[in-house]
């Protein structure tokens, strides 16, 4: 039996009301070899502080016509906005994206800010990594993730969604590869059977770091967040679902 999510701020009813709704109609088609306690989606605005006040900051910014949406952490949140090739017939890109967030995270945000205001044509979405690196299983972070699609779904009933895979991470991409390949694999499967999504699949051999790459050629120092290179590989296939 699911728990009930804990009370957030003011909000909190009509953010209960809402992810339930969304978790009962995901639940019907979640991996039936996840356990149930896998799949308990608590959204979350994490730690208090200046955290929350960016997140409100970030929320105050949301244009009136955004077009094409991004919504995420820190890898949608750094992605340079010249590295970021919009198709012309779209008027307007608004950055979604938070560092640090969680799938739980991204649903408290979306379920605070006003989101009926806009009606984008595309959004597109990549998080994940911070989940795994919390220790969720992949059963978690799918779950998460669809809840998320989900409420897109329910926010913006005619935007296209793409769900970009997770990228490696870490020294020889070697992070979390078991559980981030299973992650992608599930997304691939959940996109090809009903879902209304599509998987945006990273070319993860272009994006491979090896022992002898001492200053890997698509990633910053920490093997995490990608440079200016590495964007640029996000950002070819990306256009691609945009221009569809």
């Amino acid at each position: 039996m699911r728990q009930p999510l804990s009370p957030l701020n003011s909000a909190a009813g009509s953010i209960v009301c809402l992810l339930s709704m969304l978790l009962a109609h995901a639940e019907a088609s979640a991996d039936p070899n996840c356990p149930m306690s896998s799949r308990q989606v608590q959204a979350d605005p994490g730690p208090p502080g200046v955290r929350q006040s960016a997140s409100t900051k970030l929320i105050q910014t949301m244009p009136e016509n955004a077009q094409v949406i991004g919504i995420g952490d820190s890898l949608v949140a750094g992605w340079p906005v010249d590295l970021l090739t919009i198709p012309k017939k779209f008027d307007k890109y608004w950055n979604f994206g938070f560092p640090g967030d969680t799938t739980s995270n991204v649903l408290w945000r979306m379920a605070e800010a006003p989101l009926e205001r806009v009606d984008p044509t595309k959004v597109f979405l990549l998080v994940g990594t911070n989940d795994l690196n919390l220790g969720r299983t992949p059963c978690e972070t799918v779950f998460g993730i669809e809840a998320i699609v989900r409420l897109i779904e329910r926010k913006w009933p005619r935007a296209s969604i793409g769900v970009i895979s997770i990228p490696p991470r870490g020294k020889n991409n070697s992070e979390f590869l078991t559980e981030r390949t299973q992650v992608n694999s599930a997304l691939a499967s959940l996109s090809q059977h009903g879902h209304r999504f599509e998987l945006i699949g990273l070319p993860d051999a272009q994006l491979v770091c090896t022992a002898s790459d001492g200053d890997c050629t698509y990633y910053q120092k920490d093997y995490l967040h990608l440079n200016r290179r590495g964007y640029a590989v996000l950002n070819r296939i990306v256009h691609e679902f945009l221009e569809r």
